[in-house]
């Protein structure tokens, strides 16, 4: 693959890693979670496991599969990789929030012993617009900024700006930006600049070309492309949306958005599980 400006990893290429089950792909996840909350490695490993992502505690509720989730003696950690931003994509993270803190609740004494969650958001955007590398949010009291603690923790990382960051100084920056440096670089030579020495990073490239099968042309996405899908698919998203409110039938709407019959009927099922 040709290399280009705006590259960003592969959700699939994660969630391999995350999950390979590997004892540096856990140590890889692990040095993650730490350098972000900042908690040693050693406390963090206590029972650690995965979790299943069908996080759903009723049948009918929507939005139920998380894209991975791990757990604790003491905590349940829930990671979102966020392409595109879209007006639900908050509610929808938050969602999947609420169901994990009801998941151990069925007695009265449950409550005493209630796990924190965190929910760590890679964002291929600045959410907040800030120009941050890393946001946290706790639902806190508006004035004096004191914190209800609920024990919900939402951890946003801003990749967008970690891809600007010059990799000289990704050498000489932070632990987390090193770990994280490989979601948004496809560039070899760099990539070796900024792990030279670095056993662990070492082994996680190793791993990922293992997993993947090839390292080109499997494990980054070309951001503009991707984007500009998303574009078009919002663009088709609102124009079934006023279709199907002027009643459209369906064969007209394929032949006026030129798609198939699979595709409207897939959109038309977000729309309506979204009300």
């Amino acid at each position: 693959m040709a290399k280009t400006e705006k590259v960003l990893l592969k959700d699939e290429v994660v969630k391999k890693i995350f999950t390979s089950g590997t004892e540096i792909s856990q140590e890889y996840l692990l040095n993650i979670i730490s350098a972000i909350i900042e908690i040693p490695i050693e406390k963090l490993k206590a029972d650690f496991e995965i979790v299943t992502p069908h996080i759903g505690v009723n049948t009918n509720i929507i939005d139920s599969e998380v894209d991975l989730v791990y757990k604790n003696q003491d905590m349940y950690f829930s990671f979102e990789f966020n392409y595109n931003n879209y007006s639900e994509l908050s509610k929808k993270n938050f969602s999947y929030l609420c169901q994990l803190y009801l998941r151990d609740i069925y007695h009265k004494e449950d409550y005493k012993n209630i796990k924190h969650i965190w929910q760590f958001c890679f964002d291929n955007f600045d959410y907040f617009k800030e120009n941050r590398f890393v946001y946290f949010s706790e639902m806190m009291e508006k004035e004096s900024h004191k914190i209800r603690d609920f024990g919900i923790h939402i951890v946003d990382i801003n990749l967008d700006y970690l891809e600007k960051m010059d990799y000289n100084e990704i050498k000489k920056g932070n632990m987390l930006e090193k770990l994280l440096y490989i979601f948004v670089c496809n560039d070899k030579e760099k990539l070796d600049q900024v792990y030279d020495g670095d056993k662990l990073m070492g082994e996680i490239r190793k791993e990922i070309e293992e997993l993947t099968g090839d390292f080109d042309s499997l494990l980054y996405y070309d951001k503009k492309a991707l984007e500009e899908r998303m574009y078009q698919y919002l663009a088709n998203k609102y124009q079934i949306k006023e279709f199907l409110n002027d009643n459209i039938p369906l064969d007209k709407i394929m032949k006026y958005t030129k798609l198939t019959e699979k595709e409207v009927n897939e959109i038309i099922k977000e729309i309506k599980e979204e009300g």
